[in-house]
C-alpha cells in the first residue's frame, strides 16, 4: 500500500459535514476533512531533526474555487435572466486570494489543478 493521505477542505460548515458522512459511508482511510476559508489556511510545521521547524507543503492541490456558476446555464436558464458580467468581477479577488494561498502551500514542482464552473474568464 502506499503512503499518504487527502486533506479535504470546504469553507461551508455543511458540506464538509457531508463529506464526513460520505467518506465515513464509502469506508475510506487517510483523509481528513476541514472546515476552513480556504484563502485563510493555516501553514503547517513540522520538526525534521534538530527542532528545526520545516513548512509542511502538499504534493497537489485542486483548487475548486467559489464561481458565479454561470457555466450552468444551459442546465439552468433562469440564470440568464440574472446573470451580469460583475458577477465574476466580484468573486474575482476571493479566487485570486484562495488561488495564491493554494501556491503557498504548493511543494516546488508539485502540481496544481484550477477549478471553476464558469465561463467567464475573470473567474477563469
Amino acid at each position: 500500500m502506499g503512503s499518504g493521505c487527502v486533506i479535504a477542505n470546504d469553507a461551508d460548515y455543511s458540506r464538509s459535514q457531508m463529506l464526513i458522512h460520505q467518506i465515513n459511508r464509502a469506508g475510506t482511510a487517510g483523509v481528513a476533512i476541514i472546515n476552513h476559508s480556504g484563502q485563510f489556511l493555516p501553514e503547517l510545521y513540522y520538526d525534521k531533526t534538530n527542532h528545526v521547524k520545516n513548512k509542511f507543503q502538499f504534493d497537489k492541490i485542486l483548487c475548486d474555487v467559489p464561481c458565479s456558476g454561470d457555466g450552468a446555464i444551459r442546465k439552468i436558464p433562469i440564470k440568464w435572466a440574472k446573470w451580469h458580467t460583475s458577477d465574476g468581477m466580484v468573486l474575482h479577488p476571493l479566487q485570486l486570494s484562495i488561488l495564491m494561498k493554494s501556491i503557498n502551500l504548493l511543494k516546488k514542482g508539485g502540481l496544481l489543478v484550477y477549478s471553476t464552473c464558469s465561463l467567464n474568464p475573470m473567474e477563469n
